[in-house]
């Protein structure tokens, strides 16, 4: 994820089976007499640190990638590269001739799996402080997500910038750094290439700024990421809004914008519960992600 995200967002999933409506409100139990799991986030953190299909998806990304992005890598060196950028349009920063090629990953869920976090505060109740989150990131628990080390080191390889942005924040910078040196990720010996969100020095939630700051000295080639927000900004809105503001750039899909699967909450989630509220339905969260999944 751009990071792991407002707090009350990661347990959300803990709430969901407390929330059902009175249709649904049994079914937990009677999943349980069945020896069917619940149909909650616990499902969701499951299906991402054990399913085949899961690590397939990931690996089909980053071996996509590779072969979409190894003819442009050769003419963006030899600078024979001329219109191709993957940078939004209202982000972009221009010419590009003679700058190096980079690519941006977001970290959590794109590079990193931080489930195991998810997991922990769902099965404990734990409260989701950021002192909570630092001592997991201490522990150095997290594992790459499965083909990322591998994709990120051949573009290395291929003489290719490699950038990290996230909304991990300032005090979690060397946990960080240790994570991603111990998994292997090509670093900077100052970790000049990890952007984290600083409000303090502008670097707020939105990732635009940095990657303004990553284009104004290189092309860049690709985005990758688990969330919008990791591709544009304004991801952080109602559902109409975030579909419009990505439909421009359906065709970047798989060629200049890679996204890896994330079924944990995340922005997708605050929109349709924002759509709830704004109807004046409430906050019951299962009735409102009910609503909007078709039958048909």
């Amino acid at each position: 994820m751009g990071c792991m995200r407002a707090w009350s967002i990661a347990l959300l999933a803990v709430g969901l089976a407390g929330c059902a409506s009175p249709a649904t409100r049994d079914a937990p139990a009677a999943a349980a007499e069945s020896g069917t799991p619940a149909h909650d986030g616990r499902l969701a953190v499951a299906w991402v640190q054990t399913a085949a299909e899961y690590e397939a998806l990931t690996r089909m990304v980053f071996q996509s990638a590779r072969h979409r992005l190894d003819p442009i890598i050769a003419a963006a060196r030899a600078d024979q590269l001329r219109e191709w950028s993957a940078m939004p349009a209202d982000e972009y920063q221009g010419d590009d001739a003679g700058q190096p090629p980079a690519v941006i990953f977001d970290l959590d869920q794109t590079l990193i799996d931080s489930s195991g976090l998810y997991r922990r505060l769902i099965a404990t109740g734990a409260e989701p402080d950021p002192a909570t989150r630092l001592a997991w990131l201490r522990a150095a628990r997290a594992r790459a997500i499965p083909g990322a080390v591998e994709f990120a080191r051949w573009l290395e390889q291929r003489g290719v910038r490699v950038h990290y942005i996230s909304n991990r924040t300032p005090d979690e910078r060397e946990a960080t750094l240790a994570t991603l040196r111990s998994l292997g990720f090509p670093l900077d010996p100052d970790g000049g290439n990890l952007l984290l969100r600083d409000d303090a020095a502008g670097f707020g939630r939105d990732k635009g700024s940095r990657r303004r700051l990553v284009d104004r000295e290189h092309r860049v080639i690709a985005l990758f990421g688990d969330g919008l927000g990791d591709f544009l900004g304004g991801a952080d809105a109602d559902l109409e809004t975030r579909r419009a503001r990505v439909a421009p750039y359906q065709s970047w899909w798989g060629e200049r914008w890679f996204v890896l699967p994330n079924p944990m909450p995340g922005a997708w989630l605050d929109a349709i519960t924002a759509a709830c509220r704004g109807d004046g339905s409430g906050d019951d969260r299962r009735a409102c992600i009910d609503r909007f999944g078709r039958l048909d």
